[in-house]
């Protein structure tokens, strides 16, 4: 297990998702407020997030948002994808019970995660290596996952 490594701002945590992506194989887990553009809608995330889903056959990427409507109306390129590789890429709208929840993360595979704990605050953090903490918020993830909707407005979106 390494030590997180801190992101005090926006571009170190572009560059911090954008790695960890390049490393997955198996799967990506996204729980994002409004899949923040300054995040997932880079090119290069979106690059590799395609090459995983095309070149592992098993692998696939969960998306669940807690708020759709910043979404509405703007380009964004890792909801293109989805709608390209809809059988690799789902998306889903947080349970009403977790919309409020204050985390956001990434996870990779069963040991990669970039966390941001506090809303509003730019402060993160990334892993390459924790299963501890990985399996900890995949088990969120999956609780939350397993309890949420697919919301025909998202599949809409950026068509």
């Amino acid at each position: 297990m390494n030590h997180p490594e801190t992101l005090n701002n926006h571009q170190q945590q572009a560059e911090a998702v954008e790695k960890l992506a390049a490393t997955a194989r198996k799967h990506i887990l996204i729980f994002s407020h409004q899949l923040e553009p300054y995040l997932y809608n880079q090119q290069g995330f979106v690059s590799y997030c395609k090459t995983m889903v095309i070149r592992h056959p098993h692998s696939h990427i969960r998306l669940m948002i807690q708020n759709n409507e910043k979404l509405r109306g703007i380009e964004h390129r890792l909801l293109t994808l989805m709608h390209r590789l809809p059988s690799r890429i789902t998306l889903k709208k947080c349970h009403q019970d977790y919309q409020d929840y204050p985390e956001t993360f990434m996870l990779t595979d069963n040991s990669g995660i970039y966390l941001k704990r506090t809303p509003g605050r730019t402060n993160a953090t990334m892993q390459m290596d924790n299963r501890r903490l990985n399996d900890e918020y995949s088990r969120l993830f999956t609780t939350i996952w397993d309890q949420s909707d697919f919301d025909a407005t998202l599949r809409q979106l950026s068509l």
